[in-house]
């Protein structure tokens, strides 16, 4: 994947993909803040939006690195809220971006509520090498508290009731204090 150097204050590498019906139509270097749109034609089609960025430790030391990716199909084109959801880890962070695990996790979007089929999270100590999946249960999860100075990385799968899927891993989410 080609990617391209954007310097700004918060970002310092990011690129945003759609693909509709498995092929590429557009991609770009807003990694989803809204200064940016994707034209598609109208008609029902299958789509992924696929979004990465990385940022330097010396930036911060959270959130090194948030890919994320959504699959859903749409029909609408003007207007139209899209059927694509997200989690909220419900870490509250001190301004040094520490924290004591064991928060927890809400879906956010279409799949809220009602419309979730399943909720699937991973934790990593170790950078995203290894993943331990702790159980979830009423929208919360349970995990060791990383050691301090040490980073804790966190992926969630969600699907909703209609088929629309969305995964989004990011590396050293929180640090342990």
């Amino acid at each position: 994947m080609n990617k391209r150097i954007v310097p700004t204050r918060y970002s310092r590498l990011y690129e945003t993909t759609l693909y509709r019906n498995g092929t590429k139509i557009a991609s770009g270097d807003d990694p989803l803040f809204g200064r940016r749109s994707f034209t598609v034609p109208s008609g029902e089609a299958s789509y992924k939006l696929t979004t990465s960025v990385t940022r330097s430790a010396k930036v911060a030391a959270t959130s090194t690195r948030v890919d994320a990716a959504w699959t859903f199909k749409s029909k609408e084109v003007e207007g139209a809220m899209l059927p694509a959801s997200t989690v909220h880890f419900g870490a509250t962070t001190g301004l040094d971006s520490r924290v004591t695990a064991g928060k927890k996790v809400t879906v956010q979007g279409s799949a809220a509520g009602k419309g979730l089929k399943s909720l699937t999270v991973y934790v990593s100590y170790n950078n995203g090498r290894t993943w331990a999946k702790p159980a979830v249960k009423n929208g919360k999860i349970a995990y060791q508290d990383p050691k301090k100075g040490q980073s804790l990385s966190c992926c969630a799968k969600i699907t909703d009731k209609k088929g629309n899927t969305s995964a989004i891993p990011i590396c050293n989410a929180i640090y342990g204090k």
